[in-house]
């Protein structure tokens, strides 16, 4: 890093992609319309404008730990609808790896936007996210799901910063990232109904695609005192709705099959022990309609999948989240759409995630009703606090975690000791 003569270039580059519709419309995209007034660029739709002031590329040059580069996008809805729009990386070329380069969207939501008695109005989250390196990139991946009221502006102040690391990061010299920030339009899982042709009775199986179910019991965990392992078995439930599991638990085949959502208009409500000790390396569950189950404890136990898109995931009936995480291989989670007002457990939720680095959360990650949270991020070794503690056995086993102010960063946790 001391060698002047090293050459140290990040080319940063975000260029405009839209394609977004109303939400209530039918019809498909807008046609893209650009405008060019001295340096600000215009681009819109019939319903929403965004627009980048100054110059639409961004570059550091020869950069240093510590540079960054920012500049100030809008989003406008001209509409007469509330709208929902997501944010994602397209084109994304980013071989700077340990997530080191970081972008921030500081937002202010605003009526009558640029005029003399322009208004905050309405509220409007920070984002903050790791760029991804290449091979991991998601639709949707910076944001998804923001809203944005009739009239409103919606102003980001877009900072790409090159973090300085308490550590070595000459194997990021001389690396490159180029991206584009696109918006589109957000669409919410759909349900998914299914029909089994069998008898309604307690333990009746379906099998569809790549899941099973059984109608009033779960998949659960049981410790055998004789070989001492825990052994998976289903267990009964009483409430009226299903369980469900991978069909095939040693299948290396990509998880991407539709999972039901009701099953004979009866809900899918546990998903506990879901991909348990699955050997795939990718698991789909970007499109999972989660909004009935309650149980999601070892949904994803010992997961060989790299990335865990659970954006989307309602978790707002969900009470128990214990192991949920537990030695996932995932090194980040967006669990910024998770409502844990319900979960009483979350004992063990990241345990032994060493592949973890980030948890982006928001302020409806809550520990009000948790009774259970031993352990739960014990042997999670690589996830560092923003304030340069790593959370382990000693600091960590026996409390729970409250995100502060919504901001979805390790070391924004405070912890407490049950």
């Amino acid at each position: 890093m001391k060698n002047t003569n090293i050459i140290k270039v990040i080319s940063i580059s975000l260029i405009t992609l839209i394609i977004l519709s109303i939400v209530g419309y039918s019809y498909a995209y807008f046609s893209l319309e650009i405008e060019s007034t001295g340096k600000d660029v215009i681009m819109s739709t019939a319903d929403l404008r965004l627009i980048y002031k100054d110059d639409t590329e961004l570059k550091l040059v020869d950069a240093m730990p510590g540079d960054s580069v920012s500049k100030v996008i809008t989003v406008n809805n001209v509409g007469t609808k509330s709208a929902t729009y997501s944010l994602y990386w397209g084109n994304l070329i980013n071989t700077i790896e340990n997530f080191e380069l970081h972008v921030t969207l500081e937002c202010k939501s605003y009526i009558n936007y640029g005029e003399t008695n322009q208004t905050e109005s309405g509220t409007c989250d920070k984002i903050y996210r790791a760029v991804p390196i290449s091979n991991t990139v998601t639709t949707g991946n910076i944001k998804k799901n923001i809203s944005i009221e009739p009239g409103i502006t919606q102003e980001y102040t877009v900072t790409i910063k090159f973090d300085n690391k308490n550590y070595s990061q000459d194997d990021n010299i001389n690396k490159t990232f180029t991206g584009k920030i696109g918006i589109e339009e957000y669409t919410a899982p759909e349900e998914v109904n299914c029909t089994f042709d069998g008898e309604l009775t307690q333990g009746a199986e379906y099998v569809n695609g790549q899941y099973t179910y059984r109608y009033k019991q779960e998949n659960a965990l049981k410790y055998d005192l004789s070989t001492k392992t825990s052994v998976e078995t289903w267990t009964e439930i009483s409430a009226d709705g299903w369980g469900v599991q991978l069909t095939d638990r040693t299948s290396t085949v990509p998880v991407t099959s539709e999972v039901c959502t009701y099953i004979n208009d009866k809900p899918v409500v546990s998903m506990s022990n879901m991909f348990y000790n699955s050997p795939a390396t990718i698991i789909n569950v970007s499109n999972f309609d989660t909004s009935n189950v309650t149980n999601m404890s070892s949904m994803f136990y010992n997961t060989k999948a790299s990335t865990l898109d659970v954006s989307n995931f309602d978790t707002s009936n969900v009470t128990n989240m214990s192991g949920m995480f537990y030695n996932t291989k995932a090194s980040t989670l967006d669990v910024s759409s998770f409502d844990t007002s319900n979960v009483t457990d979350m004992s063990s939720m990241f345990s032994s995630a060493s592949n973890l680095v980030t948890i982006y959360a928001s302020d409806k990650f809550v520990t009000d009703n948790v009774t259970s949270s031993t352990d739960m991020f014990y042997g999670a070794s690589n996830l560092i606090g923003g304030n340069g503690t790593k959370y382990n056995k000693s600091n960590v086993d026996k409390t729970y975690a409250r995100i502060d102010g919504g901001i979805a960063l390790p070391g924004y946790f405070t912890l407490k000791t049950n």
